[in-house]
């Protein structure tokens, strides 16, 4: 199966700043039940996967950009960084794989 070619783009710091200021908010939006507009008149399922889908991206590319980039107060990041591998943790499984790629 081929997924097209793959492309390498170099990131400034500010760049990955603005990434990682994105990823916060959504990572948030998703752990404290920000996002119930866009779930208005879905069903409970959809609903369900869709932020077990949501969460796994946010957690995944959070992690991957505090792995490279040292900003932020320590306390605050290591409290993200524990709260993200606790729900990747607890959607082990529950997410197709190729649904998270990104």
């Amino acid at each position: 199966m081929c997924l097209g070619p793959i492309y390498t783009i170099e990131l400034t710091e500010n760049d990955m700043k603005k990434m990682l200021k994105y990823v916060c908010w959504i990572f948030d939006m998703v752990c404290d039940k920000g996002l119930q507009y866009y779930f208005e008149g879905r069903d409970e399922e959809f609903i369900r996967k869709e932020k077990d889908r949501i969460m796994v991206l946010a957690c995944v590319r959070f992690l991957h950009l505090v792995a490279v980039m040292d900003i932020g107060k320590p306390e605050l990041k290591q409290t993200r960084v524990n709260r993200a591998l606790e729900h990747l943790k607890e959607l082990q499984g529950k997410v197709d794989t190729l649904e998270t790629r990104f």
